[in-house]
């Protein structure tokens, strides 16, 4: 009996880590703190603008999938895949916690452009997330129209706040939606091991 656990066990452990990608933050082991702030939404706003403006401090991995390839491959030295589907840039802080990913769905048509910009804290939740999409040629305006939906999430990882903005290219916002822009649903994941297990990056 001794000798069959003992050789289970070394068939475990020479099994290969099927992760593509290791984090700090993962709220599996990761302690959280629940208490009452007043000030909520200007602090997690606060702290969505400083990652944006500190993202050159940040490590960031390249990942691609492709019609060949649907499981996340790190791309290095700007050897670029042909037939790319979903781009995801993968920041992380000093402490290798994942603080922010951005997902780029590819367009084929070259009509839009869309980025899904997801913003996790040291316990590796997701408190903002930012989708910005561009639609190139709308019938609303002559220029590019980009449009912000911008979410806080509070500590039970239910909406806090949700905003939407719709601008041209001069930064002017506009009164009137527009029926033809182009509109990307991504799903939303609670916390960064659900993200990375949907997408293929963990298992």
């Amino acid at each position: 009996m001794r000798i069959l656990l003992f050789l289970s066990f070394l068939i475990m452990a020479c099994q290969p880590d099927q992760s593509k990608i290791s984090f700090a933050n993962d709220y599996n082991t990761s302690p959280r703190e629940l208490l009452p702030e007043p000030d909520l939404q200007d602090r997690l706003n606060n702290d969505m603008i400083l990652r944006d403006s500190s993202i050159k401090d940040l490590q960031i991995s390249i990942w691609v999938t492709t019609t060949a390839e649907q499981s996340p491959q790190e791309v290095e030295n700007e050897n670029w895949p042909p037939q790319i589907i979903t781009t995801y840039n993968i920041y992380k802080d000093k402490n290798n916690a994942i603080v922010l990913i951005s997902e780029y769905p590819f367009s084929e048509s070259g009509d839009w452009f869309s980025v899904n910009n997801m913003y996790f804290n040291a316990y590796g939740f997701l408190y903002a997330q930012n989708i910005k999409t561009i639609t190139f040629n709308s019938s609303c305006d002559s220029s590019a129209i980009t449009t912000h939906l911008t979410t806080l999430y509070n500590n039970e990882n239910t909406p806090l706040t949700s905003e939407f903005t719709i601008m041209n290219d001069n930064g002017d916002t506009l009164k009137t939606n527009c029926d033809d822009l182009y509109e990307m649903e991504y799903k939303t994941h609670t916390n960064v091991r659900s993200y990375l297990q949907d997408k293929g990056f963990i298992e």
